[in-house]
């Protein structure tokens, strides 16, 4: 992940554990926090992406559409076993 403060000119890389490079679904940014979801769950930087907290761990579902309002977050979620159980 990379992130830019101005518009773009410059980018600067940001190391996120665990599995770092793992695809991230979703990022948003709430007052002076970001969060992020990976297919290992939701992280969280309080230091504009210098570094990343692991707070809900899960490897059984994705969460997208990741959404604050009035200080809650809402997120839609996808069981990755969903489309391996049907014949």
């Amino acid at each position: 992940m990379h992130f830019s403060d101005d518009w773009g000119l410059s980018w600067v890389e940001s190391q996120y554990e665990p599995r770092n490079w793992s695809y991230i679904y979703e990022l948003i940014g709430i007052r002076d926090q970001y969060l992020m979801s990976t297919n290992y769950g939701i992280h969280r930087s309080s230091n504009k992406g210098k570094s990343w907290e692991l707070v809900y761990a899960t490897e059984s579902m994705g969460f997208f559409d990741l959404l604050a309002i009035d200080n809650t977050i809402y997120s839609g979620t996808r069981s990755w076993d969903e489309y391996r159980k049907r014949d």
